[in-house]
């Protein structure tokens, strides 16, 4: 009885073990589908993702291309009806369109004003160039009669209030005082001038 009893627990430990094989077999089983099912899982949720930004980005492709073609047939109309010689009139938002400028080009700074030149009164020292002179003689003044000019000249102008006595270039304007001048004077050949031997008053 003690021989069958040993024989039987010897089998039910071999049967035991063989259990203990299978189920571990099955559990090692069980685990590799479970992360291969996680893994295939994972790996559907990245193409998923991936076909998501890849159908957003053509999405936005697809929006700038419309865009791009709107402004370019507006371009196309405008240098159409400018060839044809007609008025083209459009709305603010498409002037926008065709002159837009880029906000990073830089803006160019304002032109600086010119200085205004102001005149001055006649100086107290003014006396004519010799070319100055020269206009009174070629028509037909003396030197005594351009020194005559010079002294009413300067008594003139010095009597001259505010801005009516402001002038850019005296010399200038010396030289068109003798030429209304020369008009009251007798046309005189150039042997009966008088004065000094160059043709030129002294001071």
């Amino acid at each position: 009885m003690s021989a069958l009893t040993e024989e039987t627990a010897l089998k039910l430990i071999e049967v035991v073990e063989k259990l203990n094989v299978t189920l571990s077999r099955v559990t090692e089983r069980d685990m590799s589908v479970t992360v291969t099912r996680d893994i295939r899982l994972k790996e559907q949720a990245r193409l998923r993702k991936q076909r998501e930004r890849l159908r957003a980005k053509e999405r936005d492709m697809s929006r700038v291309t419309s865009v791009t073609s709107a402004t370019l047939s507006k371009k196309n109309k405008t240098l159409e009806g400018s060839k044809e010689g007609k008025i083209i009139t459009t709305t603010a938002s498409a002037r926008e369109d065709l002159f837009e400028t880029p906000s990073s080009w830089p803006v160019p700074a304002p032109p600086e004003p010119k200085p205004k030149k102001i005149g001055c009164r006649v100086p107290e020292d003014f006396f004519p160039e010799p070319e100055d002179c020269d206009i009174g003689v070629d028509r037909g003044m003396t030197l005594k009669d351009v020194e005559e000019e010079h002294h009413k000249f300067m008594d003139y102008w010095r009597a001259r209030p505010g801005k009516e006595g402001l002038k850019l270039d005296w010399h200038a304007t010396f030289r068109n005082w003798l030429r209304r001048a020369s008009d009251d004077y007798p046309k005189k050949l150039p042997d009966k001038q008088q004065g000094n031997s160059n043709g030129h008053y002294r001071r």
